[in-house]
């Protein structure tokens, strides 16, 4: 019954780390979605900003220009790779990793509690 009830709290647990690390996800997806709108629609802005200012550097210009653009698809790679790690594709090598040293802490909490008994 013990061991039962272990299982329960353990799949509780990873299940409520599971749901968190979605919701930081979507979190990320949605401030991307607004970050790359702004930045997009606020090229002509931003360049216009230096501009304004007196600089007329052309390759500055398209320095800034080609940042404006290279910003969203470096974030956006960066969020593709963690949708792919966190909605199931995993390497095994990784997998097999966190249930060792879930296994492992669980051993460790399970002697520290034995001392205390």
């Amino acid at each position: 019954m013990m061991e039962n009830k272990q299982d329960r709290i353990e799949k509780l647990t990873k299940a409520r780390k599971r749901v968190e690390n979605i919701k930081c996800f979507y979190t990320h997806l949605i401030m991307f979605f607004f970050g790359a709108l702004l930045l997009l629609l606020g090229r002509g802005a931003i360049l216009g900003f230096f501009v304004s200012r007196g600089m007329d550097d052309g390759d500055f210009l398209k320095w800034v220009g080609w940042n404006v653009y290279l910003i969203p698809v470096i974030w956006g790679m960066g969020l593709g790779i963690a949708a792919l790690f966190l909605f199931g594709f995993k390497s095994m090598g990784i997998k097999n990793w966190e249930d060792r040293q879930l296994r492992k802490y669980m051993e460790e909490d399970d002697q520290n509690i034995q001392k205390y008994e």
